[in-house]
C-alpha cells in the first residue's frame, strides 16, 4: 500500500503562510478538529506546527499573543514521496520520533498531502495484508 493511499490530500489539509499568529492558527486547529497545519511559503511547505508544538509553549508558559508559525515551526521538514509504502513511512517516523510527514509529488517535488501516525493505524487496524507486513518488520519496531 503506497503513502498516496492513505494520506489526506493538498485540498483537505490547512496550510498558512509562516507569518500568521499562532493563535489564530491554534483557533483554527481547534476550529477544524486538526492535530497540524503546513506552513508554506510561496506555496512551498517550509515547516510544520502540531499541537503538541502549541502545547509545548503553553507548558512554557510563552505568551503567544505576538508569535508567529515561523517562530515555533519544526523545520526542515521531514518528508515522503507519494508513491513510497506505507511502511516506509511508518519507520520513517519511528526513527525521527514524528507524527507526521509531509508528502511531496514523487516526480514534481510539490506539496500532495499529509500521512499521520493515526493514519497508518487505521489502515493496520481495517487491512490484514498491512497488519502481515508490520509483523514482519524488524523487532525493534515492535513491542515483546
Amino acid at each position: 500500500m503506497k503513502v498516496k493511499d492513505i494520506m489526506t490530500a493538498k485540498q483537505d489539509l490547512i496550510a498558512l503562510e509562516p507569518r500568521m499568529k499562532v493563535m489564530e492558527a491554534a483557533d483554527l486547529m481547534v476550529k477544524e478538529k486538526i492535530g497540524s497545519i503546513i506552513v508554506v511559503e510561496n506555496n512551498i511547505p517550509v515547516g510544520i506546527v502540531t499541537e503538541k508544538d502549541i502545547i509545548r509553549l503553553i507548558r512554557q508558559h510563552k505568551e503567544l499573543g505576538e508569535l508567529v508559525l515561523a517562530d515555533i515551526m519544526t523545520h526542515p521538514l521531514i518528508t515522503i514521496m507519494d508513491n513510497q509504502d506505507v511502511t516506509t513511512a511508518a519507520e520513517m517516523m519511528y526513527r525521527n520520533r514524528i507524527h507526521h510527514l509531509v508528502v511531496l509529488h514523487s516526480e514534481l517535488g510539490t506539496l500532495e498531502g499529509i500521512v499521520s501516525s493515526f493514519d497508518i493505524l487505521k489502515e493496520i487496524h481495517c487491512h490484514q495484508e498491512l497488519r502481515d507486513l508490520f509483523m514482519q518488520m524488524p523487532s525493534c519496531y515492535q513491542r515483546g
